[in-house]
């Protein structure tokens, strides 16, 4: 081994590549942990010197890069050795951009294209970076298709964004046009706008959408209809960040008068239990969304009544919220909280409203008083609630209940 490392660095190198090439990728990522040389020089070797087609194999099985792609993206920046060096080239873009805007001092600009590097994979994401690792096999019109020739006016203002340059923010977002295909390779503004976190550049794209003409803020509606803000509402609500959901509502009510889709809005709330915050269940009860449909779906209810507060049980069949005897064809919240035998949660829901007994409006949900059967408390709070009820049906449960509770 001595003898190895007093070799001249260059010998060594190709040693190392023959290496790499010998016994694949996977085998001498564990190698590196012979000595402080190996580990930097086979790093150097598998990210930036080794073609593309040596990793496909390797990326999930072993997954020795998973915390390395935007390191592998830096080098592959830097040289752009590789046949397809699209993913690459757009870093470059980026750079050069920012070099001509910032005037980058050349000690900066290996920091920078670090932190571009990691803004790209961070918003890609590693399923997406993968098409990056066997971009070789890819036709190189679709990689440009996808990626576009000229960088788009959205990467930059996100890029902006990521670095938190106020000023840069402001002379990009004018420059925005285009829709949903456009700019989605560096991230959102919205979403890195959370992430940093700097809810004044949010204020900043309100107060420039404030002032657009409808027809101008079709751009803003077209690009955010979809997945996109639904990211950005689904960071903060994971932060709990009431002030970024609030904001990012009243951003959205300025570009577009439409309801919400109904997918994103249980997506948030259901997140909103999960996360056991009053607050945030409280104002996105207020939210309106479409197609009609009940405020909480059955799993989100259903996981309130297991794990949360019982003020979460109060928010969600609050004033506009969900209707306590609403029936999801299979249960209703009577039933989901009794089924969790917390005699509090119960007399919540009953309290609220909830039909107590058979089914509701012809629907095929089990009677709420089969389900008492192992809690003797549960039962009498039911038949208490009966009791107000003078009809023969009710009676007739009332005397049923009694006598399988006396057996």
């Amino acid at each position: 081994m001595d003898n190895l490392l007093d070799l001249p660095l260059e010998v060594l190198r190709m040693i190392i590549n023959e290496l790499v090439l010998d016994i694949g990728i996977r085998n001498a990522w564990k190698k590196r942990n012979t000595c402080r040389t190996f580990l930097s020089e086979i790093d150097h070797n598998i990210l930036a010197v080794q073609s593309i087609s040596l990793h496909k194999r390797h990326y999930y099985h072993g997954n020795c890069l998973t915390g390395k792609v935007w390191l592998m993206l830096f080098y592959r920046s830097k040289m752009l050795g590789d046949a397809n060096p699209m993913f690459p080239d757009k870093v470059n873009q980026v750079l050069k951009w920012l070099e001509e805007e910032l005037n980058t001092m050349d000690e900066a600009k290996d920091d920078l294209r670090e932190a571009v590097c990691k803004i790209f994979v961070g918003a890609s994401g590693l399923e997406r970076m993968y098409q990056f690792l066997t971009l070789e096999y890819r036709i190189p019109s679709d990689v440009e298709y996808d990626l576009g020739k000229e960088l788009c006016g959205w990467d930059k203002l996100a890029i902006a964004t990521a670095l938190g340059n106020m000023d840069l923010v402001k002379k990009e977002l004018p420059l925005c046009v285009g829709g949903r295909r456009c700019g989605n390779h560096m991230g959102d503004v919205l979403y890195h706008a959370l992430q940093q976190p700097n809810l004044d550049i949010l204020q900043v794209v309100s107060d420039y959408v404030e002032d657009l003409q409808s027809s101008e803020k079709l751009v803003f509606e077209e690009r955010y209809e979809g997945s996109l803000f639904n990211q950005a509402m689904q960071y903060a609500i994971s932060q709990n960040n009431l002030i970024a959901i609030n904001d990012l509502l009243m951003l959205r009510a300025k570009w577009t008068t439409k309801l919400v889709d109904k997918y994103f809005y249980y997506l948030w709330m259901e997140m909103a239990v999960r996360k056991n915050d009053v607050l945030i269940v409280r104002r996105l009860r207020l939210v309106e969304f479409f197609p009609i449909g009940p405020r909480v779906t059955l799993r989100a209810f259903k996981y309130a009544c297991k794990y949360c507060s019982i003020h979460i049980i109060k928010e969600l069949l609050g004033d506009g919220g969900l209707d306590p005897s609403y029936n999801w064809g299979s249960s209703t919240p009577l039933i989901l909280a009794i089924k969790c035998r917390d005699v509090e949660k119960v007399r919540t829901v009953i309290d609220a409203g909830a039909y107590v007994h058979g089914s509701w409006r012809g629907a095929r949900s089990m009677d709420p008083l089969v389900c008492t059967q192992f809690s003797p408390q549960i039962t009498g709070l039911l038949l208490k609630k009966l009791e107000h009820q003078k009809g023969a049906r009710e009676r007739m449960a009332i005397k049923q209940a009694r006598e399988a509770a006396e057996s």
